[in-house]
């Protein structure tokens, strides 16, 4: 008899046994009505009136709890897809293997093998069905599940599968430009040197050429193979050979030109990844500059921005604001702190003229002004007590917080801005300070860093006055008034209100913008385009002061002045045979339409519309035009968002107003082949192989 035959029997016997047989664990032969053992000793003999059942106890309770989740979780599976390999795509060695299969999670048990609950009752199978809706109420609920479960089986197979080994360096620099040796980057950038440095001046040329030409104190010939071999060195001179063949390119010959010396620019860029990863001194920071500087010549300007960004960050991570580090005395913490305002003038013009926030915070800033030597007037000391200036300006009136500011303490801020503003002029030597608002006779003395200062100091004050025309308070100021041609004019006490002394102010700031930028013969085409974002914004300032009054004197003489840039347009056009077609065309455009509004508010003749209209539309009157571009004008932040919408491909706060204005004038982005309203090929990147759209795969 079998072990499992004889528990069957033993059980049942003590099932059949009496009470006290059972209780004494003795044999019982369940006779009746009395056992043996019982009727011997004269006991009672006692039996169960129904057959006794043994519970399942504890451990099978725990078993059957376990079951019905392994149930569970069998069923979520085969719901998700991914109980069977039949699922995971493509055939591996791996799948043939207990440990990695799938179904080694939970295995199919056939039906006849799944254990059953004696105890299980209808009520039970009710609760389950309700279990089962919570957890799958519909289809939907089950394809969500589906697509968020992993691919289990994909991704052992993946784990399993052997991975190449990661060999060679991690950063690989393409070089387009063949062969280029350390004496010929030499050869080909000394004939530049001049030019770039009185260009640009934040490039610090004079004192990093020396190491390359194996003249340092510090470095000899060898230091200066490692230095050009190195990544930051390497892209410094790419970057710097780039610009400056790019300032003394003939502007005829601009596209044709233009080719091989986005080489250099390419080979500088090539080596940003390992720049902003091992960048740890100031020629690395220089080089992202160099790099900045140059895109802020072509239509990229959100990757110039971001390259001013990274220029940023990296100075202020190796911690140039904090003055010279413990290795670094004398000449060279002189030249990292020129390297970090080089940074900060960067920044805070990016943030001003963009409306972007800055990276690098004043009150971080532990160094001094940096001092210029060799010169008679501190330039690049003078730009960087402007960048100051800026980010007081951008901060105080054209952050999202200040935009909300009441008319009071908007004319307050302007006041505040307008005491720095004229206390850097009146510390300009000689006759700057009257030079700066009227111009310089002389053209050839007023280019590069000059050039710059000038401009940016005639747009802070364009900017900080134009803040107020967001307040409807007004109210009036006494305002002392002289005139800057004489010094020996009267000074005039009068009361104004706060807008005409912001509107005068801001409409004598524009009017110098375009001389001072006029003033400029044969300028060099990438670096017209640099600093065209200026007298654009200034010639919308004039033509909002038109529209404002257009039945005045004052009207006729503002638009004389924008059509004394539309002239040096013209004329540089004709000279240099380069197309500036879109922006010559959206200033006549603008011209026009004041004019036309002046004509009609002194003669009250109503004239055709000069803007483009859609065919089978009916022409609208120089009135609705003007209201139109009236509306947009007054609506923007600050007319120099406008500009640089239309100049480029970084959006900013009006986005919206610079795209209906672009339509209004008649050259909508999507027309142009580049992409941008007033864009010209000649400055687009991808023509020379810098794309920034996605590969089409």
């Amino acid at each position: 008899m079998s072990a499992s035959n004889q528990q069957a029997e033993r059980a049942q016997r003590t099932q059949q046994a009496c009470k006290r047989c059972r209780s004494r664990k003795s044999r019982c032969d369940a006779g009746r009505p009395s056992c043996s053992s019982c009727l011997s000793q004269g006991h009672e003999c006692v039996y169960d009136v129904a057959p006794r059942r043994r519970g399942p106890g504890r451990n099978k309770e725990y078993v059957r709890a376990l079951e019905e989740r392994l149930s569970k979780m069998e069923s979520t599976l085969q719901h998700a897809g991914i109980s069977q390999p039949e699922t995971a795509p493509g055939p591996s060695t791996a799948d043939t293997q207990p440990a990695t299969n799938v179904t080694g999670l939970a295995p199919d048990v056939p039906d006849s093998q799944v254990p059953s609950n004696p105890k299980s009752t209808p009520a039970d199978a009710a609760e389950l069905g309700q279990e089962t809706e919570v957890l799958f109420p519909d289809l939907g609920v089950m394809s969500e599940l589906h697509a968020r479960m992993p691919l289990v089986g994909a991704i052992r197979r993946w784990m399993s599968t052997p991975q190449p080994k990661f060999t060679g360096p991690t950063f690989v620099r393409r070089c387009y430009t063949a062969g280029l040796q350390r004496h010929e980057a030499i050869t080909l950038w000394l004939p530049l040197v001049d030019h770039v440095t009185e260009t640009f001046p934040a490039l610090n040329l004079a004192d990093f050429l020396p190491r390359y030409g194996g003249l340092s104190a510090t470095d000899g010939r060898s230091g200066a193979d490692e230095l050009f071999e190195s990544a930051a060195g390497w892209a410094y001179a790419n970057a710097c050979i780039a610009l400056g063949a790019s300032l003394k390119c003939l502007n005829e010959s601009c596209f044709l030109m233009h080719r091989p010396i986005w080489s250099f620019f390419m080979n500088a860029f090539e080596a940003l990844p390992e720049l902003l990863a091992r960048g740890d001194d100031a020629i690395a920071v220089n080089a992202i500059v160099a790099m900045a500087i140059w895109m802020q010549g072509t239509l990229f300007t959100s990757l110039a921005i971001s390259l001013a960004s990274s220029a940023s960050a990296m100075s202020i991570r190796l911690g140039f604001q904090r003055g010279a580090c413990s290795k670094l005395t004398g000449e060279g913490s002189r030249i990292q702190d020129c390297v970090f305002w080089s940074t900060y003038i960067l920044d805070k013009s990016m943030s001003i003229l963009h409306g972007v926030p800055p990276m690098i915070s004043d009150d971080d800033i532990e160094i001094d002004l940096p001092e210029t030597r060799g010169t008679d007037v501190p330039w690049f000391r003078l730009r960087a007590q402007l960048a100051k200036i800026e980010a007081q300006i951008s901060r105080r009136l054209y952050t999202a917080k200040s935009l909300k500011l009441d008319g009071g303490q908007i004319f307050q801020t302007i006041l505040d801005c307008e005491v720095l503003l004229d206390g850097w002029k009146s510390s300009l030597p000689g006759t700057l300070d009257d030079d700066i608002v009227d111009g310089i006779s002389d053209a050839d003395s007023l280019q590069g860093d000059k050039l710059d200062v000038f401009l940016v100091f005639n747009n802070c004050l364009l900017l900080t006055h134009w803040a107020l025309r967001h307040s409807s308070q007004d109210g009036p100021i006494a305002l002392r008034v002289e005139r800057t041609q004489s010094h020996l004019d009267p000074i005039l006490h009068v009361d104004v209100p706060r807008s005409r002394h912001c509107l005068l102010r801001s409409r004598s700031a524009a009017q110098a913008v375009i001389r001072i930028y006029c003033t400029y013969r044969e300028p060099p085409f990438t670096f017209l385009w640099r600093n065209l974002a200026y007298p654009l914004c200034a010639v919308l300032v004039l033509i909002t002061d038109i529209l404002d009054e257009p039945a005045t004197a004052q009207a006729i003489k503002l638009l004389q002045a924008t059509r004394s840039f539309s002239r040096f347009l013209q004329r540089f056009e004709r000279e240099e045979r380069c197309s500036l077609n879109q922006v010559l065309r959206s200033c006549a455009t603008l011209q026009r339409t004041a004019q036309l509004a002046v004509q009609e508010a002194h003669e009250g003749s109503v004239v055709e519309s000069p803007l483009v209209i859609t065919p089978g539309t009916p022409r609208s009157t120089p009135r609705e035009d003007a209201e139109t571009l009236h509306s947009i004008l007054r609506s923007a932040t600050n007319p120099m968002y406008l500009a640089q919408g239309l100049l480029g491909n970084q959006p900013n706060r009006d986005q919206a107003l610079y795209t209906k204005l672009a339509e209004l004038l008649g050259c909508p982005a999507h027309e142009n082949p580049t992409g941008i309203p007033l864009g010209s090929e000649v400055l687009w990147p991808p023509s020379y192989g810098l794309s920034l759209a996605p590969d089409a795969r």
